[in-house]
């Protein structure tokens, strides 16, 4: 929370976003899969921890896309 300079008043955010990727590391104990692939049956997608960190900023497009 210090590195990305967010208030304190996000800490259970925080906390969530934690456990979600401790939820998709692959553990010792389980075989070296993680706890989503043990879960769920199928390989888990990582590609969406390694694109934001928390708190980064996201910028989306509010437009409709008619085509």
């Amino acid at each position: 929370m210090n590195l990305q300079k967010c208030p304190p008043e996000v800490w259970l955010l925080t906390l969530q976003c934690v456990c979600g990727v401790m939820n998709h590391t692959a553990e010792k104990s389980l075989g070296n899969r993680p706890p989503l692939q043990i879960l769920e049956g199928y390989t888990i997608n990582i590609s969406v921890l390694l694109y934001f960190l928390f708190w980064d900023i996201v910028y989306v497009s509010r437009e409709d896309d008619k085509e």
